[in-house]
C-alpha cells in the first residue's frame, strides 16, 4: 500500500521531459469521463477539446514552476481520491486546489484515471522510469492533449509542466495514478 500511496504521489509531478506549444490534437474523452487509451480517445465523437486554452487558464500554466505546482496538486488530489467512487472527486479538488477552470482541471482528473487504469505495474517501481513514462505517453498522453489543448513535442513537458506554452500528459497522470 505504501507503494502505490508512493506511486500515486509523484506520478502527476514526475514525466518525461518533452514541452509544448498549444495545439488542436483531437482525441480526448468528452469531459466528465474517464480517459481510455489514446487510440480509444482519438475514436470518441463529440470530445472536450482545448479545456485548457483560455486566458484565466493560461495565467495559471504559463511558467515550468505554476506547471509543476498544478501537476503536484492534481497528484495530490488524486492520491486523496483514490477509491473513492465519487467521478467529480479529482476534477473538484483539482479546482479547488489550483484554480483551473472546471475543463482544464476534468483534463488533469482524466489522465490521473487514464494512468491508474493503465500503468499502475509499470509505475510501481518508479514514476520517472522507462516503462512508466512510456506507458502514460501511449495510454493517456493523446487524451490528455486534446482534451487540454496543449501540445507535445521534444521539447514539452507533461501535465505537471503543461500550460499555454508547454505540456504533456504524462506528468499529471503519472502522480495520481501511475506514471510520471
Amino acid at each position: 500500500m505504501a507503494g502505490l500511496a508512493f506511486v500515486l504521489a509523484f506520478a502527476v509531478a514526475c514525466g518525461d521531459d518533452n514541452g509544448g506549444t498549444p495545439g488542436k490534437e483531437a482525441g480526448a474523452k468528452e469531459a466528465g469521463a474517464e480517459a481510455g487509451t489514446g487510440a480509444e480517445a482519438g475514436a470518441e465523437a463529440g470530445v472536450a477539446k482545448d479545456q485548457c486554452l483560455n486566458a484565466a487558464d493560461g495565467a495559471k500554466l504559463d511558467t515550468e514552476a505554476k506547471r509543476d505546482d498544478v501537476a503536484s496538486k492534481a497528484g495530490s488530489c488524486g492520491l486523496n481520491c483514490l477509491g473513492n467512487p465519487d467521478n467529480n472527486c479529482a476534477k473538484d479538488c483539482v479546482v479547488k486546489d489550483t484554480g483551473l477552470s472546471d475543463g482544464c482541471s476534468q483534463c488533469y482528473a482524466d489522465t490521473i484515471a487514464c494512468a491508474t487504469k493503465n500503468c499502475l505495474t509499470e509505475c510501481v517501481g518508479g514514476t520517472s522510469s522507462p516503462a512508466c513514462v512510456s506507458c502514460r505517453m501511449t495510454n493517456c498522453d493523446p487524451a490528455f492533449l486534446a482534451c487540454s489543448g496543449l501540445s507535445s513535442g521534444s521539447s514539452e513537458a507533461g501535465p505537471s509542466e503543461a500550460g499555454p506554452t508547454e505540456a504533456g500528459p504524462a506528468e499529471a497522470g503519472a502522480e495520481a495514478g501511475a506514471g510520471g
